[in-house]
């Protein structure tokens, strides 16, 4: 039997009889079979009953990424030399969020699975682990939080970074961290002797609640400014990509005054930001270039070390790669990201993230060399078509 190709850093080798995975196990990884077969058993009054066996294409050990449970049944290799696909959670949980013809895919063999079998039973102790609360604020940072990088740009520690860059004519800070850090934003301000009234603009570099979550506390006269794709979903309170019921909050409550584009200037004296439409993590995202001091505020688009974001819902892989190539342009000294730690070896960060990105592109594209997708693929198509004619 031909192997179907995809990376090797995704393949697992089992010889005949070897254990995949137990009944009862915890489950982080589902699996594709690219070559030989498995046999799928269940416990039946202490003996192992024979359920069935699956062969080249077909998945298996979603359930437990869907649910968080524990296996349902037990799986092992038919044949020597049986090659599996391992998808752990993080990404399935991209590949469902990024491609609904991956979902399709996983609930036709859920209902496959379901209708052939039946639906076991769960065991009451066997519950999902609830979601973690966002909970309160905790300083992420000794003291006050506040970190002076530069003369005039300081950087206020929290769940999210915040900016602050004070010029000779105003003040402008990017980003505002979550709604529940309110209090210790007003701090941090406080501490380099500015109030919320002293802040002229809030520039948003995306759409997502953790970055905009402080935006009420700020006086009707401080513009609020974002990426015009990232104003719209605001504007329109498009859950979706916001992702405020994540957070608990009321999205009623934000809005932008000012729609930025690629290429705007904004001049604070002494300091000139350039914003920079980078799409990838999100469709609206934007960076910052102040190119008198060589930094770059990156949000959420690039972390230290070339970590990616992440794609988020209206978010795209492809275009990250382009953002990142043609950021990597830029004559850079620093990166001020919207998570974690400074960076000063910017080259490098970008030829990492540029990798990435391109290998998770190529990766996508391998998984579903594997999986026979035409016809979720076709689903899609035609379901969006007709329900964009209802409305």
């Amino acid at each position: 039997m031909d192997e179907l190709n995809f990376p090797d850093k995704f393949l697992k080798v089992y010889q005949k009889d070897e254990v995949i995975f137990h009944e009862g196990d915890s489950g982080s990884q589902m699996y594709v079979i690219n070559a030989g077969q498995v046999n799928i058993a269940k416990s039946d009054n202490g003996t192992q009953k024979f359920l069935k066996s699956l062969g080249k294409g077909e998945i298996f050990g979603e359930m437990a990424l869907v649910d968080n449970l524990p296996r349902s049944a037990s799986v092992s290799a038919a044949e020597d030399n049986t090659h599996l696909l391992e998808i752990d959670h993080a990404l399935f949980v991209y590949l469902v969020g990024q491609q609904p013809a991956f979902a399709l895919i996983i609930l036709k063999a859920m209902s496959h699975r379901l209708r052939s079998q039946g639906i076991p039973g769960i065991p009451e102790k066997h519950q999902p682990v609830a979601p973690q609360s966002p909970g309160m604020p905790s300083s992420a940072a000794k003291g006050n939080g506040v970190v002076q990088l530069k003369e005039n740009i300081f950087q206020f520690r929290g769940q999210c970074m915040s900016y602050l860059i004070r010029g000779a004519k105003k003040n402008l800070l990017i980003d505002t961290g979550l709604p529940w850090e309110s209090e210790i934003l007003e701090g941090q301000l406080a501490s380099v002797g500015l109030l919320k009234e002293d802040i002229h603009i809030v520039v948003l570099t995306h759409e997502h609640l953790d970055h905009i979550g402080c935006v009420p506390i700020f006086s009707p006269r401080t513009i609020i400014a974002a990426h015009s794709l990232a104003a719209n979903k605001i504007a329109l309170q498009d859950e979706f990509v916001l992702m405020s019921k994540a957070f608990h909050l009321n999205v009623e409550e934000y809005h932008i005054d000012f729609h930025l584009h690629h290429g705007t200037f904004i001049d604070l004296g002494g300091a000139v930001l350039q914003v920079l439409h980078t799409p990838g993590h999100s469709s609206g995202s934007i960076c910052l270039y102040e190119a008198g001091q060589q930094v770059l505020f990156t949000g959420d688009t690039i972390f230290t070390n070339g970590v990616l974001g992440g794609i988020f819902p209206s978010g795209s892989i492809s275009d990250y790669a382009l953002t990142l190539r043609q950021l990597s342009t830029l004559r850079i000294k620093e990166l001020y990201p919207g998570h974690g730690r400074i960076s000063a070896t910017p080259e490098e960060d970008f030829a990492k993230a540029i990798k990435g990105s391109v290998n998770l592109v190529h990766d996508t594209s391998s998984l579903f060399s594997v999986l026979d997708s035409q016809e979720e693929f076709a689903q899609v198509a035609k379901a969006i078509s007709t329900y964009a004619k209802r409305v």
